[in-house]
């Protein structure tokens, strides 16, 4: 049985893919316009690695039907939270391999 979302979870729900979207955009722009000058790759990724585990973990708390059953759920919901870790580390890590052998080209 699905659940409906109240009008507050809706708004959470909003006001987080709005930051998201914002950040990602101002990100975009800063990144266009100060190309190489403005940040050191490592840090950017760091920091961006950081904000993507915060948001996973702001998301999976606030949803209180996920958290009520994550004693039923048992160690799928760790499998899956490390998967999703590892994903983007594994992501991140090919990303700078493939910008390395691209500046080197």
């Amino acid at each position: 049985m699905t659940r409906i979302k109240t009008m507050n979870e809706s708004r959470c729900s909003t006001v987080v893919f709005t930051g998201i979207l914002v950040a990602f955009i101002a990100g975009l722009w800063i990144g266009y316009k100060r190309r190489p000058t403005f940040f050191k790759k490592y840090k950017v990724v760091f920091w961006i690695t950081l904000m993507l585990l915060f948001l996973m973990g702001y998301e999976t708390g606030s949803n209180a039907e996920l958290f009520e059953s994550l004693p039923r759920i048992g160690w799928w919901a760790l499998v899956i939270a490390v998967s999703g870790v590892a994903g983007g580390f594994l992501f991140v890590f090919l990303f700078e391999q493939a910008m390395k052998k691209r500046k080197s080209l």
